[in-house]
């Protein structure tokens, strides 16, 4: 979970400050007047076509690279994320010194990172910074840079990258972001307290990242087997995020932590309303499987791990659905169900 600002302003018009447009003196003048007219008025499909059209006539237009840098704006915003590096290469590789190129290198840098070329968004924005130390849209490229890193499992890398767009640009939008980033990074590298420090910021912070954050507590305390502690996060969630985004993985960290704490009435109330959630069935029906398994409920634990193992095949609780079913059935003195059900497990795995 990564969200991204837009990071340029857009700008009003595209001619001088301050400078009517003058009359048409050709086809190329006209088309770029109906492009900054269109641009202006955020209609980005009609400017796209009216850059187009310009770049068609004359490829040399006076104009013609920041028609390019602005195509490549509307584009963006079409989310047209390959078609906008396009332009602000384009622009690149005819001037590269143009009062345009700054913004098209670090503009080409995040339409890759947003059009999924993570290793095109890496070179670019890694030339950026190099090329442009001080700028302030370095907040941004070190967060994509720290994104990229954290994506390709390297927490190591990432780390340092969130943190000094932190300490560098404490005021940028993506702050909160870079915070997170860090967080998952230190927690990646096993560096469970120092990340625990950085969630709860974000929790104190009671931004965009706090239900998220208050998760990863509860995740980080449930590890550690201090399951009364996680269900303070988890019910501080429930308060402040009643229908919050992740209130079915809050129910399933309730659910796991009550069945540690033995209470297991209240496990499987909070398990049993997960069976038929898209992404957390299966492991509901674990860990409400091993709540009745525990209670010797041998009939109760067969069918809710037989059903669970139904789920997906793939699921990495398949194996042990399955064989889980096996036992509660040979408990159950189902031997002949329980044998068959083993050798299933046998052949599969």
């Amino acid at each position: 979970m990564f969200a991204y600002a837009r990071t340029l302003a857009l700008v009003a018009a595209l001619g001088a400050a301050g400078s009517p447009f003058v009359a048409c003196a050709s086809e190329a003048d006209d088309a770029f007047r109906a492009a900054a007219e269109h641009y202006a008025a955020r209609d980005w499909q009609a400017a796209c076509d009216d850059f187009a059209r310009l770049l068609s006539i004359e490829r040399d237009h006076p104009r013609a690279n920041q028609a390019r840098f602005h195509y490549g704006e509307a584009l963006v915003q079409l989310k047209r994320y390959q078609d906008a590096r396009g332009q602000f290469d384009a622009l690149l590789e005819n001037d590269p010194l143009d009062r345009y190129a700054r913004q098209a290198l670090y503009r080409s840098g995040e339409a890759s990172f947003l059009a999924g070329d993570r290793a095109a968004a890496r070179r670019q924005l890694q030339a950026f910074r190099q090329q442009h130390p001080d700028d302030e849209l370095n907040a941004f490229a070190l967060a994509y840079l720290g994104r990229i890193e954290l994506d390709d499992g390297q927490p190591a890398a990432a780390e340092p990258l969130f943190t000094a767009a932190i300490e560098r640009y404490p005021k940028s939008r993506l702050v909160d972001q870079c915070q997170w980033g860090q967080a998952e990074a230190l927690a990646q590298q096993k560096r469970f307290e120092d990340a625990r420090r950085g969630y709860q910021r974000l929790a104190e912070a009671r931004g965009r990242f706090a239900e998220y954050a208050l998760l990863r507590l509860a995740a980080l305390d449930n590890d550690k087997a201090e399951y009364a502690a996680a269900l303070a996060w988890l019910d501080r969630m429930s308060r402040e995020f009643p229908q919050g985004a992740l209130a079915d993985k809050a129910a399933l960290g309730r659910g796991y932590a009550l069945y540690k704490l033995g209470r297991t009435p209240e496990a499987e109330v909070a398990l049993a309303g997960l069976l038929s959630h898209d992404s957390q069935a299966v492991d509901a029906h674990y860990w409400l499987g091993m709540s009745q398994f525990g209670r010797k409920a041998w009939k109760e634990s067969a069918a809710t791990f037989a059903a669970g193992a139904a789920i997906d095949p793939r699921h990495r609780w398949n194996e042990t659905l399955s064989y889980q079913a096996a036992c509660a059935l040979l408990n159950d003195g189902q031997f002949d169900a329980a044998a068959e059900q083993f050798d299933r497990v046998l052949v599969q795995w």
